[in-house]
Protein backbone atom coordinates (compact mmCIF):
# COMPACT_ATOMS: atom_id res chain seq x y z
CA UNK A 1 0.00 0.00 0.00
CA UNK A 2 1.05 3.46 -0.77
CA UNK A 3 2.69 5.14 2.62
CA UNK A 4 0.49 8.08 1.66
CA UNK A 5 -2.47 6.61 2.85
CA UNK A 6 -1.79 5.53 5.65
CA UNK A 7 -2.82 8.39 7.26
CA UNK A 8 -5.93 9.79 5.27
CA UNK A 9 -8.71 8.54 5.81
CA UNK A 10 -10.91 7.42 2.69
CA UNK A 11 -13.85 9.41 1.52
CA UNK A 12 -16.20 6.33 0.70
CA UNK A 13 -15.18 2.62 1.35
CA UNK A 14 -16.92 -0.14 0.18
CA UNK A 15 -16.59 -4.03 1.33
CA UNK A 16 -16.78 -6.92 -0.97
CA UNK A 17 -15.83 -10.48 -1.25
CA UNK A 18 -13.90 -10.57 -4.31
CA UNK A 19 -9.74 -11.30 -3.83
CA UNK A 20 -8.96 -9.30 -6.96
CA UNK A 21 -7.12 -6.35 -6.47
CA UNK A 22 -7.66 -4.21 -9.65
CA UNK A 23 -11.02 -3.32 -12.16
CA UNK A 24 -11.01 -4.56 -15.67
CA UNK A 25 -13.26 -1.43 -15.90
CA UNK A 26 -14.00 1.47 -13.87
CA UNK A 27 -16.26 5.20 -14.48
CA UNK A 28 -17.92 7.20 -12.22
CA UNK A 29 -21.69 9.08 -12.86
CA UNK A 30 -20.83 12.83 -13.81
CA UNK A 31 -22.93 13.85 -10.45
CA UNK A 32 -20.31 11.66 -8.60
CA UNK A 33 -23.17 9.72 -6.83
CA UNK A 34 -22.26 6.51 -8.18
CA UNK A 35 -19.39 4.08 -8.98
CA UNK A 36 -19.38 1.17 -11.89
CA UNK A 37 -16.98 -1.36 -11.83
CA UNK A 38 -15.94 -4.74 -13.52
CA UNK A 39 -13.50 -7.06 -12.69
CA UNK A 40 -10.74 -9.38 -14.49
CA UNK A 41 -12.42 -12.89 -15.32
CA UNK A 42 -16.00 -11.57 -14.14
CA UNK A 43 -19.05 -10.84 -16.84
CA UNK A 44 -21.06 -8.79 -14.31
CA UNK A 45 -21.28 -4.76 -13.96
CA UNK A 46 -21.57 -3.54 -10.47
CA UNK A 47 -23.14 0.03 -9.34
CA UNK A 48 -22.38 1.63 -5.93
CA UNK A 49 -24.10 4.59 -4.28
CA UNK A 50 -21.37 6.69 -2.94
CA UNK A 51 -23.96 8.07 -0.73
CA UNK A 52 -25.13 5.23 0.86
CA UNK A 53 -21.74 3.16 0.63
CA UNK A 54 -23.23 -0.03 -0.61
CA UNK A 55 -24.16 -2.23 -3.93
CA UNK A 56 -26.71 -0.09 -5.46
CA UNK A 57 -27.69 -2.78 -8.21
CA UNK A 58 -25.90 -5.11 -10.45
CA UNK A 59 -25.78 -6.57 -14.31
CA UNK A 60 -24.78 -10.44 -13.95
CA UNK A 61 -23.60 -12.05 -17.05
CA UNK A 62 -23.74 -8.65 -18.81
CA UNK A 63 -20.88 -9.75 -21.36
CA UNK A 64 -19.66 -13.28 -22.73
CA UNK A 65 -15.75 -11.92 -21.48
CA UNK A 66 -14.28 -9.47 -19.07
CA UNK A 67 -15.78 -6.09 -19.28
CA UNK A 68 -13.02 -3.69 -20.64
CA UNK A 69 -14.17 0.09 -20.52
CA UNK A 70 -17.39 2.33 -19.66
CA UNK A 71 -18.64 5.47 -20.79
CA UNK A 72 -21.93 6.86 -18.99
CA UNK A 73 -23.86 9.87 -20.84
CA UNK A 74 -24.05 13.33 -19.27
CA UNK A 75 -27.75 13.18 -17.84
CA UNK A 76 -26.39 9.76 -16.18
CA UNK A 77 -29.48 8.04 -17.79
CA UNK A 78 -27.21 5.40 -19.82
CA UNK A 79 -23.85 3.16 -19.41
CA UNK A 80 -21.95 1.83 -22.13
CA UNK A 81 -20.16 -1.00 -21.50
CA UNK A 82 -17.54 -3.37 -23.94
CA UNK A 83 -16.06 -6.52 -23.71
CA UNK A 84 -12.30 -6.91 -25.02
CA UNK A 85 -12.93 -10.18 -26.28
CA UNK A 86 -16.41 -10.30 -27.51
CA UNK A 87 -16.88 -6.60 -29.48
CA UNK A 88 -19.67 -5.64 -28.77
CA UNK A 89 -20.68 -2.57 -27.07
CA UNK A 90 -23.82 -2.15 -25.23
CA UNK A 91 -26.29 0.18 -23.47
CA UNK A 92 -27.46 -0.38 -20.03
CA UNK A 93 -30.41 2.07 -18.54
CA UNK A 94 -29.37 3.22 -15.24
CA UNK A 95 -32.99 5.03 -14.40
CA UNK A 96 -34.88 1.51 -15.21
CA UNK A 97 -32.20 -0.49 -14.30
CA UNK A 98 -32.44 -2.76 -17.08
CA UNK A 99 -30.71 -3.52 -20.51
CA UNK A 100 -31.83 -1.45 -23.44
CA UNK A 101 -29.76 -2.47 -26.64
CA UNK A 102 -26.65 -3.30 -28.11
CA UNK A 103 -25.26 -0.30 -29.88
CA UNK A 104 -22.30 -1.48 -31.65
CA UNK A 105 -20.58 -4.85 -32.91
CA UNK A 106 -17.26 -4.06 -33.88
CA UNK A 107 -15.02 -6.00 -36.30
CA UNK A 108 -11.99 -5.02 -33.36
CA UNK A 109 -11.56 -5.15 -29.55
CA UNK A 110 -12.40 -2.04 -27.80
CA UNK A 111 -10.45 -1.03 -25.63
CA UNK A 112 -11.86 3.02 -24.80
CA UNK A 113 -15.09 4.86 -25.27
CA UNK A 114 -15.55 8.38 -24.47
CA UNK A 115 -19.50 10.49 -24.14
CA UNK A 116 -19.34 14.05 -24.83
CA UNK A 117 -20.88 16.55 -21.73
CA UNK A 118 -23.70 16.99 -24.73
CA UNK A 119 -24.86 13.64 -25.16
CA UNK A 120 -24.53 14.09 -28.51
CA UNK A 121 -21.15 12.21 -29.67
CA UNK A 122 -19.35 8.50 -28.93
CA UNK A 123 -16.09 7.98 -29.56
CA UNK A 124 -15.02 4.69 -29.34
CA UNK A 125 -11.56 3.57 -30.12
CA UNK A 126 -10.13 0.46 -31.10
CA UNK A 127 -6.66 -0.97 -31.81
CA UNK A 128 -5.76 1.52 -34.71
CA UNK A 129 -9.18 3.27 -35.37
CA UNK A 130 -11.84 5.75 -33.93
CA UNK A 131 -15.08 5.75 -34.63
CA UNK A 132 -17.04 8.75 -33.58
CA UNK A 133 -20.88 8.23 -33.33
CA UNK A 134 -24.00 10.23 -33.03
CA UNK A 135 -25.12 9.09 -29.03
CA UNK A 136 -28.48 10.32 -29.97
CA UNK A 137 -29.62 8.56 -33.18
CA UNK A 138 -27.06 5.38 -32.12
CA UNK A 139 -25.55 6.48 -35.80
CA UNK A 140 -21.79 5.77 -36.97
CA UNK A 141 -20.84 9.93 -38.26
CA UNK A 142 -17.15 8.75 -39.26
CA UNK A 143 -13.88 6.98 -38.69
CA UNK A 144 -10.37 8.60 -37.82
CA UNK A 145 -7.51 6.21 -38.79
CA UNK A 146 -5.18 6.51 -35.72
CA UNK A 147 -4.22 4.14 -33.00
CA UNK A 148 -5.12 5.44 -29.27
CA UNK A 149 -3.70 4.11 -25.95
CA UNK A 150 -5.49 6.77 -23.68
CA UNK A 151 -8.05 9.78 -24.40
CA UNK A 152 -9.82 11.74 -23.14
CA UNK A 153 -13.25 14.49 -24.41
CA UNK A 154 -13.36 18.31 -22.85
CA UNK A 155 -16.07 20.65 -22.84
CA UNK A 156 -15.51 22.28 -26.36
CA UNK A 157 -15.85 18.48 -27.59
CA UNK A 158 -12.22 18.35 -28.43
CA UNK A 159 -11.04 14.72 -28.73
CA UNK A 160 -7.83 14.47 -26.75
CA UNK A 161 -5.59 11.25 -27.47
CA UNK A 162 -2.57 9.47 -27.19
CA UNK A 163 -1.01 7.88 -29.50
CA UNK A 164 2.88 6.30 -29.59
CA UNK A 165 4.78 9.93 -28.49
CA UNK A 166 2.61 12.30 -29.70
CA UNK A 167 -0.77 14.23 -28.22
CA UNK A 168 -3.20 14.75 -31.04
CA UNK A 169 -6.11 17.23 -30.76
CA UNK A 170 -9.38 16.50 -33.06
CA UNK A 171 -12.39 18.52 -33.05
CA UNK A 172 -15.45 16.11 -33.47
CA UNK A 173 -17.73 19.15 -34.95
CA UNK A 174 -15.26 20.90 -37.73
CA UNK A 175 -14.00 16.82 -37.81
CA UNK A 176 -10.02 18.21 -38.09
CA UNK A 177 -6.61 18.48 -36.13
CA UNK A 178 -6.58 20.75 -34.26
CA UNK A 179 -2.64 20.17 -33.39
CA UNK A 180 -0.31 17.43 -32.01
CA UNK A 181 2.75 17.88 -29.87
CA UNK A 182 5.17 15.54 -28.59
CA UNK A 183 4.67 14.10 -25.40
CA UNK A 184 6.32 10.57 -23.48
CA UNK A 185 3.99 7.40 -23.88
CA UNK A 186 0.51 8.11 -20.47
CA UNK A 187 -1.93 5.44 -18.91
CA UNK A 188 -4.21 8.77 -18.64
CA UNK A 189 -5.50 11.72 -20.06
CA UNK A 190 -7.41 14.36 -18.25
CA UNK A 191 -7.98 18.28 -18.49
CA UNK A 192 -8.61 20.46 -15.75
CA UNK A 193 -11.89 21.96 -15.35
CA UNK A 194 -10.73 25.43 -16.95
CA UNK A 195 -9.96 24.01 -19.76
CA UNK A 196 -6.80 24.88 -20.08
CA UNK A 197 -4.29 22.04 -19.02
CA UNK A 198 -4.03 18.72 -20.02
CA UNK A 199 -3.31 16.14 -17.42
CA UNK A 200 -0.81 13.16 -18.10
CA UNK A 201 -0.69 10.47 -16.07
CA UNK A 202 1.65 7.22 -16.42
CA UNK A 203 3.55 4.79 -14.05
CA UNK A 204 6.37 6.73 -13.13
CA UNK A 205 5.19 10.89 -13.40
CA UNK A 206 2.26 13.71 -13.76
CA UNK A 207 2.74 15.80 -16.18
CA UNK A 208 0.58 18.98 -16.67
CA UNK A 209 0.90 20.75 -20.10
CA UNK A 210 -1.09 23.23 -22.09
CA UNK A 211 -2.60 22.68 -25.12
CA UNK A 212 0.26 23.71 -27.66
CA UNK A 213 2.30 21.28 -25.32
CA UNK A 214 4.15 23.69 -23.31
CA UNK A 215 5.01 21.49 -19.96
CA UNK A 216 4.24 23.17 -16.61
CA UNK A 217 4.76 20.54 -14.10
CA UNK A 218 6.38 17.61 -13.88
CA UNK A 219 6.34 15.53 -10.97
CA UNK A 220 7.10 12.12 -9.75
CA UNK A 221 3.50 9.60 -9.85
CA UNK A 222 3.19 8.63 -6.07
CA UNK A 223 0.78 6.50 -6.73
CA UNK A 224 1.41 4.48 -10.00
CA UNK A 225 -0.60 1.59 -8.88
CA UNK A 226 -3.80 3.05 -7.97
CA UNK A 227 -6.54 4.41 -10.72
CA UNK A 228 -7.59 8.11 -10.83
CA UNK A 229 -11.34 8.54 -12.22
CA UNK A 230 -11.60 10.48 -15.77
CA UNK A 231 -12.02 14.14 -13.67
CA UNK A 232 -9.01 13.25 -11.70
CA UNK A 233 -11.28 14.02 -8.54
CA UNK A 234 -10.81 10.68 -7.06
CA UNK A 235 -7.75 8.12 -6.62
CA UNK A 236 -9.23 5.10 -6.59
CA UNK A 237 -8.19 1.43 -5.35
CA UNK A 238 -9.25 -2.00 -4.55
CA UNK A 239 -7.59 -2.83 -0.86
CA UNK A 240 -7.08 -6.47 0.50
CA UNK A 241 -6.17 -6.94 4.00
CA UNK A 242 -5.36 -9.86 6.25
CA UNK A 243 -7.88 -10.75 8.60
CA UNK A 244 -6.97 -14.19 9.87
CA UNK A 245 -3.80 -17.14 9.58
CA UNK A 246 -5.46 -18.84 6.99
CA UNK A 247 -5.14 -17.79 3.14
CA UNK A 248 -8.60 -17.58 2.68
CA UNK A 249 -8.85 -15.04 5.40
CA UNK A 250 -8.76 -11.86 3.95
CA UNK A 251 -11.39 -8.94 3.64
CA UNK A 252 -11.33 -7.23 0.24
CA UNK A 253 -12.89 -3.18 -0.22
CA UNK A 254 -13.00 -0.57 -2.86
CA UNK A 255 -11.42 2.91 -1.58
CA UNK A 256 -11.87 6.13 -3.05
CA UNK A 257 -10.13 8.89 -1.50
CA UNK A 258 -9.76 12.94 -2.78
CA UNK A 259 -7.34 13.23 -5.11
CA UNK A 260 -6.53 16.97 -4.42
CA UNK A 261 -5.11 16.29 -1.02
CA UNK A 262 -3.27 13.42 -2.40
CA UNK A 263 -1.44 15.38 -5.24
CA UNK A 264 -1.59 18.62 -3.46
CA UNK A 265 1.13 17.25 -1.01
CA UNK A 266 3.20 15.05 -3.43
CA UNK A 267 2.95 18.50 -5.53
CA UNK A 268 4.36 20.54 -2.21
CA UNK A 269 6.86 17.91 -1.81
CA UNK A 270 7.83 17.87 -5.74
CA UNK A 271 7.98 21.86 -5.56
CA UNK A 272 10.72 21.83 -2.34
CA UNK A 273 12.41 18.96 -3.63
CA UNK A 274 13.03 21.06 -7.10
CA UNK A 275 13.76 24.36 -5.02
CA UNK A 276 17.02 22.26 -3.40
CA UNK A 277 18.09 20.95 -7.36
CA UNK A 278 17.68 24.17 -9.34
CA UNK A 279 20.69 25.48 -11.23
CA UNK A 280 21.38 29.26 -10.78
CA UNK A 281 19.58 30.95 -14.14
CA UNK A 282 21.25 34.19 -13.80
CA UNK A 283 22.27 36.78 -11.78
CA UNK A 284 21.67 40.38 -11.78
CA UNK A 285 23.46 43.97 -10.68
CA UNK A 286 21.32 45.89 -8.52
CA UNK A 287 20.24 49.17 -9.48
CA UNK A 288 23.43 51.28 -8.74
CA UNK A 289 26.33 51.52 -6.21
CA UNK A 290 25.80 51.07 -2.75
CA UNK A 291 22.07 50.34 -3.42
CA UNK A 292 20.19 47.05 -1.27
CA UNK A 293 17.44 45.58 -2.87
CA UNK A 294 14.30 45.46 -0.89
CA UNK A 295 11.55 43.90 -3.33
CA UNK A 296 11.71 41.61 -5.92
CA UNK A 297 8.59 40.10 -7.91
CA UNK A 298 8.00 38.72 -11.42
CA UNK A 299 5.53 40.00 -13.92
CA UNK A 300 2.80 38.81 -16.20
CA UNK A 301 5.28 39.27 -19.15
CA UNK A 302 7.89 37.12 -17.68
CA UNK A 303 10.36 39.59 -16.35
CA UNK A 304 12.26 40.06 -13.01
CA UNK A 305 11.19 43.41 -11.31
CA UNK A 306 12.97 44.21 -8.09
CA UNK A 307 13.78 47.63 -6.48
CA UNK A 308 16.68 49.02 -4.60
CA UNK A 309 16.34 51.18 -1.57
CA UNK A 310 14.56 53.88 -3.38
CA UNK A 311 15.08 52.96 -7.43
CA UNK A 312 13.14 50.41 -9.06
CA UNK A 313 13.89 48.70 -12.34
CA UNK A 314 13.07 46.17 -15.10
CA UNK A 315 15.44 42.73 -15.86
CA UNK A 316 15.67 40.26 -18.56
CA UNK A 317 18.39 38.04 -19.39
CA UNK A 318 20.91 39.63 -17.42
CA UNK A 319 20.15 42.90 -18.62
CA UNK A 320 18.15 46.14 -17.08
CA UNK A 321 15.84 46.84 -19.38
CA UNK A 322 15.36 50.90 -17.59
CA UNK A 323 16.08 51.96 -14.83
CA UNK A 324 14.28 54.28 -12.53
CA UNK A 325 16.95 56.61 -11.04
CA UNK A 326 15.80 60.89 -11.33
CA UNK A 327 13.11 61.80 -8.46
CA UNK A 328 13.23 58.83 -6.17
CA UNK A 329 11.58 58.05 -3.11
CA UNK A 330 12.45 59.34 -0.57
CA UNK A 331 12.38 56.41 1.44
CA UNK A 332 13.27 52.48 0.49
CA UNK A 333 10.80 51.12 -2.03
CA UNK A 334 8.45 48.69 -0.27
CA UNK A 335 6.15 47.43 -3.10
CA UNK A 336 6.27 47.27 -6.73
CA UNK A 337 3.95 46.10 -9.84
CA UNK A 338 3.95 46.36 -13.81
CA UNK A 339 0.71 46.91 -15.64
CA UNK A 340 -0.20 44.37 -18.32
CA UNK A 341 0.53 46.46 -21.08
CA UNK A 342 3.81 46.28 -19.70
CA UNK A 343 4.00 50.62 -20.13
CA UNK A 344 3.54 51.97 -16.58
CA UNK A 345 5.56 50.50 -13.47
CA UNK A 346 4.37 51.56 -9.84
CA UNK A 347 6.20 51.93 -7.05
CA UNK A 348 5.36 52.36 -3.51
CA UNK A 349 7.07 53.45 -0.44
CA UNK A 350 5.75 56.36 2.24
CA UNK A 351 4.34 57.53 -1.37
CA UNK A 352 3.42 55.71 -4.70
CA UNK A 353 4.51 56.96 -8.08
CA UNK A 354 3.83 55.91 -11.19
CA UNK A 355 6.95 55.65 -14.11
CA UNK A 356 6.52 55.53 -18.20
CA UNK A 357 9.91 53.87 -19.00
CA UNK A 358 12.35 56.23 -17.25
CA UNK A 359 9.57 59.35 -16.21
CA UNK A 360 7.36 59.89 -13.56
CA UNK A 361 4.08 60.61 -14.95
CA UNK A 362 2.83 60.82 -11.03
CA UNK A 363 3.49 61.00 -7.60
CA UNK A 364 0.74 60.65 -4.72
CA UNK A 365 1.74 61.90 -1.66
CA UNK A 366 0.80 60.65 1.58
CA UNK A 367 -0.79 57.76 -0.09
CA UNK A 368 -1.59 56.35 3.19
CA UNK A 369 -1.95 58.92 5.55
CA UNK A 370 -2.71 58.91 9.16
CA UNK A 371 -5.56 61.78 9.72
CA UNK A 372 -5.26 61.52 13.52
CA UNK A 373 -0.92 61.20 13.97
CA UNK A 374 -0.25 63.30 10.38
CA UNK A 375 1.99 60.04 9.91
CA UNK A 376 3.05 58.61 5.97
CA UNK A 377 2.80 54.91 6.63
CA UNK A 378 4.52 52.34 3.90
CA UNK A 379 2.50 51.12 0.92
CA UNK A 380 3.20 47.68 1.95
CA UNK A 381 1.39 45.74 -1.42
CA UNK A 382 0.38 46.69 -4.56
CA UNK A 383 -1.47 45.41 -7.34
CA UNK A 384 -3.18 46.12 -10.74
CA UNK A 385 -6.64 44.57 -12.48
CA UNK A 386 -5.89 42.79 -15.70
CA UNK A 387 -7.50 45.16 -17.64
CA UNK A 388 -5.29 48.04 -15.91
CA UNK A 389 -7.94 50.02 -14.84
CA UNK A 390 -7.73 50.27 -11.07
CA UNK A 391 -4.39 50.29 -8.76
CA UNK A 392 -4.61 48.63 -5.71
CA UNK A 393 -2.92 49.29 -2.10
CA UNK A 394 -2.25 48.39 0.78
CA UNK A 395 -0.68 49.49 4.18
CA UNK A 396 -0.39 48.52 7.44
CA UNK A 397 2.03 48.18 10.73
CA UNK A 398 1.32 48.28 14.21
CA UNK A 399 -0.87 50.64 15.87
CA UNK A 400 -1.57 53.32 16.15
CA UNK A 401 -1.43 52.93 12.71
CA UNK A 402 -4.69 51.47 10.88
CA UNK A 403 -4.72 48.82 8.44
CA UNK A 404 -5.99 50.13 4.52
CA UNK A 405 -6.52 49.09 1.07
CA UNK A 406 -7.42 51.68 -1.06
CA UNK A 407 -8.56 51.62 -4.85
CA UNK A 408 -7.08 54.26 -7.29
CA UNK A 409 -8.20 54.55 -11.00
CA UNK A 410 -5.44 54.79 -13.16
CA UNK A 411 -7.49 56.16 -16.11
CA UNK A 412 -7.47 59.81 -14.25
CA UNK A 413 -3.89 59.74 -13.70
Amino acid sequence: MNPSFKKIKPLYQFTHVRKSKSFSAFCLTNDNKFAFTAYPYEFQIEMWSLEKKKLFLSFPKAHKCTISVFAVSDDNKFLVSAGYEDKIAKIWDIENRKFDSIFHESDMSINDMKITIDSQYLVMCSYDIVKVFDFKKRSLLYEIKNYVEASILNSDNKFIFQSADYIYIWDLVSKDYVHKFKVKPARRIAVTKDNKFIILCDKQRITLCDFFGVRNLNMINPYPDDLFSHDMKYIVNVHVEKTGSEDDDESSSIRFFDASILLNKALLDHVTNSLDEQELLGTYAVCGEGDCLSVITSSNCNKVIYAGSKRGAICEEHENLFIFTKEKHRNPITSIALTHSKDFLVTGSTSIKIWKKEKLVESISKAHKDGVFDNDYYVTALAITHDDKYLISGSGYTKPCKNSIKIWDLYTF
